[in-house]
């Protein structure tokens, strides 16, 4: 029989806590809350803070823990379901030792998704005896996977009383969702949520950041942003770079939405840019900027559809090729 291929320890450590990370009690007590229902749904666009926001909470929490950051391989039933049960055996030293077999027998067979689930429920209800809090990162790699959606629906379903799901990603498969969040027996914290509130974009810039702005200009700049902690964060670079001051805080240039500008710009001209802070607002599939692609090495190449982002404000300068 084929061996099972070797996990990647990676795979299962939690994110560390980036320094300039604002702590956010409305979140936090959303979550600890939530914690008392089956399952908890953080779901959002990228740079909406989804993953620093549960890694702080169950920091903080004290709680038993497992972190899956997940990956389109991860769409095997067979291989989805070890990486949780490598997970549970850090905390539950017995879990998945009396079904082995089982395992080994269903590796195979992903048809058969929904036995993996029955064989896993039955190990947590023997072995785990406190709370244990099972964490998804990147749910949207599962999206049409049949295998792993129909396990999950079914883990859902049955969950028991000793587990907790926390579902985070850009979007969710089809796993019977919306018969829980009506009986209410999930929490729900979406992008709206995870924007920054007037009082939590002044404490990121003055506290967590120290950037010395008045408060017109930060009045202004959460207008502008409506709290997305990206084009904050953006601000942030900017000031470091000696460009963000407050003068130019409290009057950023703003591209209209109807700009486009790929194609505006020569593509013999080699130039840079300097960040400037500038919002522009894409509705477009994907944002084409060939010619500014060899300039700024940290600019998005490829923008999702409705995406705030930020570019700069273009400062060009010749350059000898």
């Amino acid at each position: 029989m084929t061996r099972a291929a070797p996990l990647l320890a990676a795979k299962l450590l939690p994110p560390t806590i980036d320094s300039l990370h604002l702590r956010r009690p409305r979140l936090m007590d959303r979550l600890r809350a939530g914690l008392e229902r089956r399952a908890t749904l953080v779901v959002a666009g990228p740079g909406y803070g989804k993953t620093a926001l549960v890694a702080r909470f169950l920091k903080e929490s004290g709680d038993d823990s497992v972190w899956y950051a997940l990956d389109p391989l991860d769409r095997d039933p067979s291989v989805f379901f070890r990486y949780l049960v490598r997970g549970i055996k850090e905390h539950a030293l017995e879990f998945g030792e009396r079904s082995q077999a089982f395992w080994e027998a269903l590796r195979f067979r992903p048809e058969e998704a929904e036995h993996l689930v029955n064989v896993f429920i039955g190990d947590a209800e023997e072995s785990l005896g406190g709370r244990i809090v099972l964490v998804l990162d990147g749910m949207q790699h599962l999206e049409r996977a049949d295998s792993c959606t129909r396990a999950l629906r079914r883990l859902l379903a049955y969950l028991p009383g000793a587990m907790h799901l926390v579902l985070v990603g850009r979007s969710l498969p089809e796993i019977g969702l919306k018969p829980l969040l009506a009986e209410g027996t999930v929490t729900q914290i979406d992008g709206e949520d995870l924007l920054f509130t007037p009082g939590e974009t002044r404490a990121l810039l003055r506290d967590t950041f120290g950037l010395p702005v008045r408060p017109e200009s930060v009045e202004r700049l959460h207008a502008r942003t409506r709290g997305w902690v990206t084009a904050l964060q953006l601000w942030r670079q900017t000031a470091q770079l000696g460009v963000g001051t407050d003068d130019h805080l409290q009057d950023p240039p703003l591209w209209p939405v109807e700009a486009r500008i790929d194609g505006r710009l020569e593509a013999s001209r080699r130039g840079f840019m300097v960040c400037q802070s500038v919002l522009w607002k894409t509705t477009t599939r994907w944002l084409d900027l060939p010619t500014l692609s060899g300039w700024v090495g940290s600019l998005p190449m490829m923008i999702s559809e409705n995406l705030l982002i930020m570019v700069s404000r273009v400062e060009m300068t010749s350059r000898s090729t």
